[in-house]
């Protein structure tokens, strides 16, 4: 699996507190008084207890995170001969817990000013945080992340990783533990190389996957910034489909978003002192290239966003809510791109109703919210999201992004309080310290990134002819080394191999234009036929093949009258189908 090249040991302490919560019966009388002091409601009433989940939420017990604290400078893995702690991720729930925690830290060891530093999406300059993090010369040792830190970042001097917050979704609880996982020559003196590094759990993460193996549902954590340049990502595949293509309003918009997303890549390439962007320079020069943008293949897309959208942590595009707010619009355009209807999106849709509601009734006397009064009545309202288009969807985001501003303040009331808590060390050990979470259609992804040198994935991507020997060797990647023949068929309906891999990294725009380059330019054929003729490439693009009975019997090729259009020049076409097709096919002997 990408990125796992060390093991971890794993340490299970439990907090009581975060386990059970806080249970008013059970505390000393000195901490019934500070539980007093606090939760009492202006008629003297307690509740009996705090639910667990509440703890580092809105409530943060200062003791909790002093005890957390004290076991990782004490047991936490050291460099310098022991006189350093070396550094350090503690994964916090969120950002005021983040900031709770530093601030106990500075309390806790004021002799240390800037050992530990909050490092997140609301901070305004957290690329030059995190550069300083992965300095081993620099201060801070300890980065304390709520998100940003979870996937992305590689820095190979971690050698501890603190969890103080339940993980419930695989993806994320296996990408948090890669942050630790990268090699380290000399870290502990010359030839003394990093070996491994230590997992401190406070929440019983480990235990958790050992009884639920697959987790709760729960999609991969990025950063917010992250976030932004993957859907968009997933959005241009969609809107290179023909019939957007067509549309003239769409091509306008997937024009747009590939702009952006090229903006955003020569923005990453103006950061090249930084030693992220220096490791990931083949990847930024590819994309940096403004023709790879032509046509994505799902290969291209999931390597953008392997190698690319780690390094987009320098900022954001404007104030954080609206941010987010353009992020869960686009969630839902993609739906709407993808399955013609806002489905599987029906949270993000609750959301932007439930914010529209406040806006209108906590809002109205805004003059911004005023201005935009119909738009947000739109919004809360169900019927708008029946049927719903991109360009409408499109639209709302721009008009109501700017009054995310005013949702600041609306957050509930939070409590400081110090209340002793009680450690328990847990015996249980994780079996397996490599966890692999991929489905077959990402294994086989990731091989094609990591392979495309490969001779068999080079002739396919350049239109060149494979053997029967090249077939062998798809059927061991595929159905031996990667998987079997069962899961390769739950994954695809693409009966030949080649074509399945074709469909996954796309062909080389160099092949095409070598190959069909005088039927795409010049006066061979007038505009018609030649937006014809990539359209057939494009489909070759995203279903791997083409036959001669496509261009009669699939969509979009059925809509055409080909001996009208074409005329003399069919015999060209039946060509150029034949050289795709030939080229994932094997000739008879």
């Amino acid at each position: 699996m990408i990125g796992y090249l060390v093991d971890f040991m794993s340490v299970e302490t439990r907090m009581k507190f975060i386990e059970q919560g806080i249970v008013y019966d059970e505390l000393s009388d000195k901490d019934k008084e500070e539980y007093e002091n606090f939760f009492a409601d202006e008629n003297g009433k307690l509740p009996e207890s705090i639910a667990s989940s509440a703890l580092n939420e809105w409530i943060f017990n200062e003791d909790t995170i002093h005890e957390v604290l004290h076991v990782v400078m004490e047991n936490g893995i050291r460099i310098d001969h022991g006189a350093r702690l070396g550094k350090t991720i503690i994964f916090a729930k969120n950002h005021t817990h983040a900031e709770k925690i530093r601030e106990v830290f500075d309390k806790e060891y004021p002799h240390l000013p800037g050992f530990a530093k909050v490092i997140d999406d609301c901070m305004t300059c957290a690329q030059s945080a995190i550069d300083e993090f992965s300095d081993p010369k620099k201060l801070p040792q300890i980065a304390i992340s709520a998100d940003m830190l979870d996937t992305g970042i590689d820095v190979p001097e971690v050698l501890n990783l603190v969890f103080f917050k339940k993980v419930r979704s695989k993806i994320k609880f296996v990408q948090m533990i890669g942050r630790g996982t990268r090699l380290c020559p000399n870290i502990y003196g010359p030839g003394k190389h990093k070996g491994g590094f230590l997992i401190l759990d406070y929440c019983g993460n480990f235990e958790y996957f050992n009884e639920h193996p697959d987790g709760k549902d729960g999609k991969e954590t990025v950063t917010l910034s992250q976030r932004l340049f993957q859907i968009r990502l997933d959005m241009l595949y969609e809107l290179q489909r023909l019939e957007y293509q067509q549309d003239a309003q769409m091509k306008a918009y997937y024009d747009s978003i590939k702009g952006t997303l090229h903006s955003t890549v020569v923005t990453i390439k103006s950061h090249a002192n930084r030693i992220q962007v220096r490791e990931a320079m083949q990847y930024v020069d590819k994309y940096y290239d403004l023709s790879t943008w032509v046509s994505l293949s799902p290969v291209m897309v999931k390597e953008a966003k392997v190698h690319l959208s780690p390094l987009l942590d320098s900022g954001l595009e404007g104030e954080y809510l609206a941010v987010a707010f353009d992020a869960r619009m686009y969630y839902i355009e993609y739906a709407v791109l993808k399955t013609g209807e806002a489905k599987g999106v029906g949270d993000h849709i609750k959301a932007v109703r439930l914010i529209a509601q406040y806006l209108i009734k906590e809002k109205a006397s805004v003059p911004q919210g005023l201005a935009k009064a119909e738009d947000l009545k739109l919004a809360m309202s169900e019927a708008y999201w029946t049927g719903v288009k991109v360009p409408e969807l499109e639209h709302m985001r721009k008009s109501l992004r700017d009054l995310m501003q005013f949702l600041k303040g609306s957050e509930r009331k939070k409590f400081d309080v110090d209340i002793t808590d009680e450690v328990d060390y847990s015996d249980y050990q994780p079996e397996d310290t490599t966890i692999d979470i991929r489905t077959y259609r990402e294994k086989v992804i990731d091989y094609l990134i990591e392979h495309s040198d490969s001779e068999v994935i080079r002739k396919i991507h350049n239109l060149e002819p494979i053997t029967n020997a090249d077939l062998d060797e798809l059927e061991r990647i595929l159905w031996h080394e990667l998987g079997t023949k069962d899961e390769y068929r739950e994954a695809t309906d693409i009966g030949n191999l080649a074509a399945f891999v074709r469909s996954l990294i796309g062909l080389s725009q160099e092949a095409v234009n070598e190959k069909f380059g005088e039927y795409l330019s010049g006066n061979t054929f007038n505009s018609q036929q030649q937006e014809f003729i990539r359209t057939i490439i494009n489909y070759v693009r995203e279903n791997g093949d083409i036959e001669l009975a496509d261009m009669v019997n699939s969509e979009p090729f059925n809509n055409y009258d080909l001996n009208e259009l074409f005329g003399v020049n069919l015999q060209t076409i039946i060509a150029i189908v034949n050289v795709l097709h030939n080229s994932v096919v094997v000739k008879a002997a």
